[in-house]
């Protein structure tokens, strides 16, 4: 009777282990989503698009389950404008990658949308109701009740190069985890700075996907934006 409990038991603690262990594959790192727009500015926590672009492309039926019916702070790229009833975001392509598959549609209001040019990021709230690979091969992520939040970021990384040839600007490798992760911004300073290469810096402004003609990435694997006529630059000083 002894060796039956002992092996019942042995026999329930795998059975855990192993639906512990399905769960955590099912987790996929993200915030979890809100019931309302204005819980999820509250919480002020970002999704990553550039994941959820990884997640939809690799299994969008699993990302629907995941992600659809909640509402995410995120930060998106304008990438069509001339549909009235949504606005459509991406990534710009970069040489080395494939073109892109995975869009997202946001239906902002009308009013939020004036200004808007291709390019633009902008940091939206709003409620992802489906995330649908169609025939064509394409992605969507489908986001509803869509509100624009800012359009104005404050980066924080080091400056890993500065370029004079063109325009004076630094190139900066974001870790603030405020736009995306991964991304190298070239700030556009007013007037020649007493800058260098290892500097920590702050800087607020607009912002906008890819770079300028004359500029290139220093890490070719990371997201390109650039920050043109920031609102303000200054060198951190560490303590």
């Amino acid at each position: 009777m002894k060796k039956i409990v002992s092996l019942l038991c042995s026999l329930i603690l795998i059975l855990f282990l192993c639906a512990c262990q399905g769960g955590s594959h099912q987790k996929s790192g993200q915030p979890q989503g809100k019931r309302t727009a204005e819980e999820a500015v509250a919480d002020g926590t970002l999704l990553s698009t550039v994941d959820l672009m990884d997640e939809a492309e690799a299994d969008a039926e699993a990302a629907n389950k995941t992600y659809a019916g909640k509402y995410y702070l995120m930060n998106l790229a304008v990438d069509r404008l001339n549909d009235p009833e949504y606005i459509r975001a991406g990534f710009n392509i970069r040489y080395d990658f494939p073109l892109k598959t995975v869009y997202f549609t946001a239906d902002l209001p009308e009013e939020e949308r004036e200004g808007l040019a291709l390019g633009d990021v902008l940091q939206i709230v709003g409620k992802i109701v489906k995330i649908e690979k169609r025939f064509n091969g394409m992605t969507f992520v489908e986001v509803s009740d869509a509100h624009c939040v800012t359009k104005t970021f404050q980066i924080s990384g080091t400056v890993v190069a500065i370029d004079s040839a063109f325009w004076y600007s630094l190139i900066v490798s974001d870790d603030s985890g405020h736009v995306f992760p991964n991304s190298e911004i070239t700030v556009y300073p007013q007037g020649n700075g007493n800058y260098k290469e290892g500097d920590r810096i702050t800087a607020v402004g607009t912002l906008r996907d890819g770079i300028l003609p004359g500029h290139s990435c220093v890490d070719p694997y990371a997201w390109p934006f650039y920050m043109e006529s920031p609102e303000s630059v200054e060198i951190v000083i560490e303590p």
